[in-house]
């Protein structure tokens, strides 16, 4: 038991060694972070947020779930804002369509992307429309299937990928 907690105090203090920034007098400490990681975190932010803006702008809620796949690929104006969008995929309600387009139209916070140029990027939001979860991985397989053809069809674009 003493060996192992040596060795488990050992490697923390290993571990707190490498990852503690080094500061220079009075000045702020320097954090640093993986990129990944930081782009992984805006990622979520930002499917958070569509995900709240899909909830808004389904005007026809009414009518009950939706069952669907969309894929939109668009760049950001000189403002930041999601423009030229594409609909690459649409399968399903075409309220579903309406309604991600709408939401990713209204997306914001890409000036906060941790890119050299984030207004240079290409985006796709990948979105799935189900109605429970057995749909949900049935429409996730289906949503595979398409990317993979138009991979093979065109090659691997650089894209920045939201949602699905």
């Amino acid at each position: 038991m003493k060996t192992l907690l040596t060795f488990a105090l050992a490697a923390t203090a290993s571990a707190a060694a490498l990852a503690v920034p080094v500061s220079a007098g009075g000045e702020q400490d320097i954090v640093v972070r993986s990129p990944t990681q930081s782009l992984n975190e805006w990622k979520a932010d930002m499917n958070a947020q569509l995900d709240r803006k899909l909830i808004r702008s389904d005007g026809f809620r009414n009518q009950g779930p939706m069952t669907a796949i969309v894929q939109i690929r668009f760049t950001l104006d000189e403002e930041g804002k999601p423009t030229n969008l594409q609909t690459l995929h649409h399968s399903g309600a075409r309220r579903a369509a309406y309604a991600s387009r709408f939401a990713v139209r209204s997306l914001r916070g890409f000036d906060e992307a941790p890119l050299p140029d984030a207004r240079a990027a290409v985006y796709q939001a990948n979105l799935i429309f189900a109605r429970n979860d057995r749909e949900k991985a049935e429409l996730k397989a289906e949503l595979d299937r398409v990317d993979q053809a138009r991979i093979a069809a065109n090659g691997a674009p650089d894209v920045i990928m939201l949602g699905g």
